[in-house]
């Protein structure tokens, strides 16, 4: 077996961090205040960046766009809900933006990218450092389907006092931001405050009272923000705001917009087939879609009745049973 020396792994060690300089510096490309293609929504804020570092393609005017942020350590309702969102604005041609981070913002990004929409990671370092490391299909994929961009240079790290500065682009390029889950103190919170210092209309997805994860959404919206209970409530908001600052541009018409119904499309009114008034566990309700549904897993019946519950559609009682609320 041959051995090396500390030195030769020293060189080696730097070989590799050369390659993956060399493959990440790739296509890296710089647009400036002075440039025809710097985002107008940029150039709109109070002291808008000097420069914007990007891989891919920046966001066009022309389009709308929303954000969608929320928390990392994100719950399977969350999960569900930033996904099925992400997925049905994407497919309507609505621009997602997002900061690429675990949890929330890139389960929203997957669901774009699903929908064959685009979508935009704002990054907290430098376009050619993939941050966090296990989104790296992600940031992969979202350069084919919009772009990376940071106000930083290549080769910054994701320093903490980075992400306040990235949350700024982050609202600053977005029409609207849409919260799915947030802690009440949470980086979440300074975006929608950079938002709504910025004029942007905020909209959240309730949550239940016990859940802290849902604390910051039901907080937003006992104080004034829109209430998103499906795809359509924003863009419903969207076009309003799309109307007003593009007359002239049918991007987004409304009237061509179905009542969406989040994850189940607009064919059947899912879960609720096999609930009934009377309370049944998730597991009997699971077998009932089984019959049905052969592919369908237990996980993914318990998060749609969960969804189903905050839009009213369905109530819990006692631990683990549910019913359908008629209307």
């Amino acid at each position: 077996m041959f051995k090396t020396t500390a030195a030769e792994n020293v060189g080696i060690s730097r070989e590799i961090i050369r390659k993956y300089r060399e493959k990440y510096m790739e296509n890296i490309k710089v647009c400036t205040l002075d440039d025809n293609n710097y985002p107008l929504r940029l150039r709109e804020i109070e002291n808008p960046p000097e420069k914007l570092y990007y891989k891919g393609h920046l966001p066009k005017d022309d389009v709308p766009a929303v954000a969608i942020i929320g928390a990392r350590d994100c719950s399977e309702y969350g999960t569900y809900v930033a996904n099925a969102f992400g997925e049905a604005l994407a497919s309507y041609g609505v621009n997602i933006i997002s900061g690429m981070a675990r949890g929330i913002d890139g389960i929203s990004q997957v669901g774009a990218i699903r929908a064959g929409g685009r979508t935009y990671g704002v990054l907290g370092s430098g376009v050619d450092v993939c941050y966090p490391v296990k989104n790296l299909q992600l940031y992969k994929d979202i350069q084919k389907n919009g772009g990376v961009l940071s106000i930083f240079p290549p080769g910054s790290k994701p320093e903490r006092y980075h992400f306040p500065m990235r949350n700024r682009i982050v609202a600053a390029l977005a029409d609207l931001i849409l919260v799915v889950e947030a802690r009440e103190k949470s980086g979440t919170s300074i975006t929608v405050e950079l938002a709504m210092g910025m004029g942007k209309e905020v909209y959240a997805v309730p949550g239940r009272l016990t859940d802290r994860l849902s604390d910051g959404c039901n907080r937003l919206i006992k104080e004034g923000a829109g209430v998103a209970l499906s795809p359509e409530d924003v863009l419903r908001e969207l076009s309003l705001i799309w109307e007003i600052k593009h007359p002239n541009n049918d991007k987004l018409n409304y009237n061509l917009i179905n009542k969406l119904e989040t994850g189940q499309g607009v064919k059947d009114e899912g879960v609720l087939k096999y609930m009934d008034t009377l309370p049944k566990s998730v597991e009997e309700i699971h077998m009932l879609r089984l019959k049905k549904e052969p592919d369908a897993t237990l996980q993914e019946t318990l998060t749609q009745i969960v969804l189903r519950c905050s839009t009213g559609d369905a109530c819990q009682v006692g631990s683990g049973y549910f019913y359908k609320v008629l209307r």
